[in-house]
């Protein structure tokens, strides 16, 4: 399987969006709060994160770790619909354009959200099951080696972003488990009206 990778597309965007929203002191606590070694470049926007590279998932998790520092679980589940609804907005105009253009229904995107999955991530099992009629969708992933709780609880809030770009009113999001509570899976359910 390899080691667990993230593309940069997503982790640029929301590290764009932290720059643009929270400003240079929050960016300068961010990047204090790096470990030596990291591959970023902290003078460069978005500390130098390329759309299009993989990085290791220890790296990304310490951007993660850096970004949810001294929060507490309201505020992180705050920021992780934030950055999902910034990262799906810059997404639509970005290097994935084309695949969220593809994006019709709430059935489609299930349908193909392992290969989505995949174009972000080296590891993890997605499925989404779409019950139109009670407008409500459950989302898991399994076998997950890049998961982070923050970047779970994103993925989470992402799919919620995604069906609202599809014209889905009201989508809200509630965890039903994690990995990181002991969990086989990560798993969300989502509402909409």
């Amino acid at each position: 399987m390899g080691a667990a990778k993230m593309k940069g597309a997503l982790l640029r965007a929301a590290l764009a969006w932290y720059e643009e929203r929270h400003g240079a002191e929050a960016r300068g606590r961010l990047i204090a709060g790096l470990p030596d070694g990291h591959p970023f470049a902290p003078d460069d926007a978005a500390l130098g994160v390329l759309a299009t590279e993989w990085y290791a998932a220890e790296h990304v998790h310490a951007v993660l770790d850096a970004l949810a520092e001294g929060r507490s679980d309201e505020e992180r589940e705050a920021l992780a619909r934030e950055i999902a609804a910034a990262t799906v907005e810059r997404v639509r105009h970005g290097v994935y354009r084309y695949l969220v253009r593809k994006l019709v229904s709430p059935g489609f995107y299930a349908r193909h959200i392992q290969r989505l999955w995949r174009q972000v991530h080296t590891t993890g099992s997605r499925e989404i099951t779409v019950d139109d009629a009670a407008r409500r969708a459950v989302s898991s992933t399994r076998d997950w080696a890049g998961h982070h709780p923050l970047l779970c609880l994103i993925a989470s809030h992402t799919v919620a972003a995604f069906f609202e770009t599809m014209g889905l009113e009201g989508v809200e999001v509630e965890r039903v488990a994690c990995v990181s509570a002991g969990d086989d899976a990560c798993v969300a359910e989502l509402r909409w009206r």
